[in-house]
C-alpha cells in the first residue's frame, strides 16, 4: 500500500516538470472560415528542454468535420534546446460546407519524439460561415485544345446547399486571351431547387482566323449588387494553323476580244501569318510574247512545253490576300496571226498561181532599141482559161514589129501610146510562155519606168484579174 501512495505522488510531482519542458501558443483558436476559403493561424513552439529535439504535430480528429479540414504546413519539426520555431496552421472550409450555428472543435496537440510524454495541446474552434447559400461547384471546358472555326463549350456547375429555392444571383464568364477580353456571357441565376445543381452552358465559335495560343476562362458567381461571392477558372488552347493553298484560293479568267484578263487570289487561311512562298502561274510557251503582268514576276523558267512565272510573297497574315494581275494580249497574236495568213497566202499565190512578170531595161538612149518581155506562168496544177494580156506602151516610144515567137492578138495606136494584147484558149497547169516586143525611145530617158501589164483568165468558172510585177535589169 506504501509503495502504491509513493508511485501516486512521484507522478504528480512529475507531471509540472514535463510539461514545462514545450509550450505552444496560438495566433488564433477561434477562427471564422467562408466556405470555399482557406484561413491561416500560427503556431508557436517552445522547447524550454536542455537538448535539441524533433517534435510532432498532430491534429484530432484527422478527418475534415462538417466539410471543414484543418492541417499543418508540416508535421514535425526540430527546434534547438531553449529555441521557438513558428508552424502556419491552416483551416479551410468546403464550397459545399454548411453555414454552422456553432463552432467546430479540433484539438492540436505537439510532442515530443523521443519522449511522447512530453506534449502540449491547445483548442481550435472553427466556424463555419456562407457568403451565399449557393456556390460554384464545377466549371470545366469541354476540350483542352481547339482548332480556329470550332465552337468552345463552357460548363458551370451551381450547387444550392440551402433547404428552399435560391434567390437571384448573376453567373459572369469572361473568356480572355492575354488579358483582353474575348467574350463574355452573363446569365442570372435564379430558382435553383433546394439540395440540387444545375449546370449553366455557353457557347462560343472562334473565328476562321483566331489567334492561336492559351485562352483563360472564368465563372464568376455575383449578387445582386454585384458584389463578388465564388469564382472558378480553367483555360484551352487554339491550335496554330498554316492554310496556304498549293496554288490559288481563286482564279478567275475573262475572256474578251482584245485580251484574256487572268486574276489569280491567294488568302492565308490559317491563324498564323506565313513565311515567304511563291505564287507560280504556267501558261504555254507559244503564248511567252503575249504575257503582260501587272506586277513583274520574280523569276520564270521553263517547264516542259511551259513557261512558269513566279512571284515572291514575304508575308501574309492571317485572314491576308493578295492578287496576281495578268493577261494574254490577243491582238497581238491577231497581228501575228494575220502576218501568217498574208504570208501564207502571197507564198502560196506565188507558189501555185498565175504570174506576171513585166521586164524591161533601167534606162534608154534616143533611138536604142530595147526589149519588153512580159513572162506569164500557170504555177497551179490545174488549167486556166480565156486567158488576155495587155500591155501599154507610151508615146515617147515607138513600137518595132520584132514580137518573138508569139504575135499580139491586137495592136492599137492611140494619142497616148500603143496598146497590145495577147490571147491564149487556154494555159495548162505549170505551162509558161514569154511574150516579147521591142520598141525604141524618142528621147534618151536615164531612169525608165513603164506602166504594169494587166492579165485576165478563167479559174474555176470565176474571172480574175492581176497586174504585173516590174523588173529593171
Amino acid at each position: 500500500m506504501k509503495k502504491t501512495i509513493l508511485t501516486f505522488f512521484t507522478i504528480l510531482l512529475l507531471i509540472p516538470f514535463v510539461s514545462a519542458q514545450l509550450e505552444i501558443d496560438l495566433s488564433k483558436s477561434y477562427v471564422e472560415v467562408f466556405s470555399e476559403e482557406t484561413e491561416t493561424i500560427e503556431l508557436t513552439i517552445r522547447n524550454l528542454q536542455t537538448k535539441t529535439d524533433t517534435l510532432l504535430i498532430n491534429i484530432l480528429p484527422p478527418v475534415p468535420q462538417g466539410k471543414v479540414s484543418v492541417y499543418p504546413q508540416q508535421n514535425s519539426i526540430e527546434i534547438n534546446a531553449n529555441s521557438s520555431a513558428s508552424v502556419k496552421i491552416y483551416l479551410s472550409a468546403d464550397p459545399a460546407a454548411e453555414q454552422t450555428g456553432s463552432p467546430i472543435l479540433f484539438n492540436l496537440t505537439v510532442s515530443s519524439l523521443t519522449q511522447p510524454s512530453i506534449q502540449a495541446s491547445k483548442e481550435i474552434k472553427v466556424l463555419v460561415l456562407r457568403k451565399a447559400p449557393i456556390f460554384i461547384k464545377e466549371m470545366k471546358v469541354e476540350k483542352n485544345v481547339y482548332d480556329p472555326s470550332e465552337t468552345v463549350r463552357i460548363i458551370t456547375t451551381i450547387q444550392n446547399t440551402a433547404d428552399r429555392p435560391c434567390e437571384e444571383y448573376i453567373l459572369e464568364t469572361i473568356i480572355e486571351k492575354e488579358k483582353e477580353i474575348v467574350k463574355a456571357f452573363r446569365e442570372s441565376v435564379v430558382n435553383i431547387p433546394a439540395k440540387s445543381t444545375k449546370d449553366f452552358v455557353f457557347e462560343y465559335v472562334l473565328g476562321k482566323y483566331a489567334p492561336y495560343g492559351n485562352y483563360s476562362v472564368t465563372s464568376t458567381l455575383k449578387d445582386k449588387l454585384n458584389v463578388k461571392l465564388y469564382e472558378k477558372s480553367s483555360s484551352f488552347t487554339v491550335r496554330a494553323i498554316s492554310k496556304i493553298p498549293s496554288e490559288y484560293t481563286e482564279k478567275k479568267t475573262e475572256i474578251k476580244l482584245l485580251a484574256v484578263y487572268v486574276t489569280i487570289k491567294v488568302k492565308n487561311e490559317g491563324n498564323i501569318a506565313t513565311g515567304e512562298f511563291y505564287i507560280t502561274e504556267k501558261i504555254p510557251i507559244f503564248a511567252k510574247d503575249f504575257f503582260e503582268p501587272e506586277i513583274k514576276p520574280t523569276k520564270q523558267e521553263i517547264v516542259e512545253n511551259n513557261v512558269a512565272y513566279s512571284w515572291l510573297v514575304s508575308s501574309l497574315e492571317p485572314g491576308e490576300e493578295i492578287e496576281i494581275k495578268y493577261q494574254i494580249v490577243l491582238w497581238k497574236a491577231y497581228v501575228l496571226l494575220a502576218s501568217i495568213v498574208i504570208i501564207v497566202y502571197v507564198a502560196f499565190k506565188y507558189a501555185f498561181g498565175v504570174s506576171l512578170i513585166k521586164t524591161f531595161p533601167k534606162s534608154a538612149k534616143k533611138e536604142e532599141e530595147i526589149t519588153i518581155s512580159l513572162e506569164v506562168k500557170n504555177k497551179g496544177l490545174k488549167e486556166v482559161k480565156d486567158v488576155y494580156v495587155a500591155d501599154f506602151l507610151p508615146s515617147n516610144f515607138k513600137l518595132l514589129s520584132k514580137f518573138g515567137t508569139v504575135k499580139p492578138y491586137s495592136v492599137k495606136t492611140k494619142e497616148k501610146g500603143t496598146a497590145l494584147m495577147w490571147k491564149f484558149d487556154l494555159l495548162k497547169g505549170r505551162e509558161e510562155a514569154v511574150l516579147v516586143y521591142t520598141a525604141k525611145p524618142l528621147a534618151d530617158i536615164k531612169k525608165l519606168e513603164l506602166p504594169k501589164a494587166k492579165m485576165m483568165y478563167v479559174s474555176k468558172g470565176e474571172k480574175k484579174i492581176i497586174l504585173s510585177r516590174n523588173f529593171t535589169k
